[in-house]
């Protein structure tokens, strides 16, 4: 899918999967500050057991109601559990931050991985290209993302991506003339007929206005004759 700039909550709402580093932006922040907080809100489901998403600030991507699944480090690939922050009731409509959770159960911000539960799993990859590039005599930056199913359900790191990247790069063709070399002169035969027929053009107009003045003149010094005293 083509993309003018990719938005960053759109690859995380596809996998459930919130880099926690990639929301910690000081311009993202500051812009969902003035949108109703800058924090994620979490409630605890007391049939389900499960915490769930109960207010979305526009830096991350995910729904509200998404249950979440658990965390991942960059040096393991098993999934840590997380606990509901002890100092926080869990009575119906009490809530708790991203921050409480973070401070509860020893998440690292700077590294760590949120995981929500997903129906299915889908992997991600984005790749910025120029039309330039690709034989097109002008500049055009685009950001494409490819989205699929990894064969292994639950393969968060299937890297068809990166085949798919790699194939966008083979198919580069970068222009090999400016787009000058397109243009016509100003004495090629096309400008010059295209020229004579607005003169024609012209002319032609110039000739239906007369006709219709005439017209029209002819008409008024009829009634004048018919009817003398009008």
């Amino acid at each position: 899918m083509p993309l003018l700039s990719l938005p960053l909550p759109l690859p995380q709402y596809i996998t459930g999967r919130i880099k926690l580093s990639s929301c910690d932006n000081s311009k993202a922040i500051k812009e969902a500050s003035k949108k109703g907080g800058k924090d994620l809100e979490f409630i605890f489901d007391d049939k389900s057991k499960e915490i769930l998403v109960n207010r979305v600030p526009p830096v991350y991507g995910v729904r509200c109601g998404a249950a979440v699944k658990g965390f991942l480090t960059p040096a393991s690939k098993t999934m840590r559990s997380i606990s509901w922050p002890s100092k926080k009731s869990k009575a119906k409509g009490s809530t708790c931050t991203l921050t409480d959770l973070i401070q509860e159960n020893g998440i690292n911000r700077k590294q760590d991985t949120l995981v929500f539960k997903v129906p299915v799993t889908y992997c991600t990859h984005w790749v910025k290209v120029d039309s330039k590039e690709y034989g097109v005599p002008q500049t055009r930056q685009r950001t494409y993302m490819f989205v699929w199913q990894p064969d292994k359900e639950g393969d968060v790191n299937d890297d068809l991506g990166q085949y798919w990247e790699a194939l966008v790069k083979h198919l580069k063709s970068p222009v090999r003339h400016s787009l000058e070399a397109f243009i016509l002169q100003v004495d090629h035969d096309i400008i010059r007929v295209f020229r004579e027929g607005k003169v024609v053009n012209k002319f032609v107009c110039l000739l239906l206005t007369l006709f219709q003045i005439s017209l029209l003149m002819w008409h008024v010094f009829t009634l004048l004759i018919l009817y003398p005293k009008i």
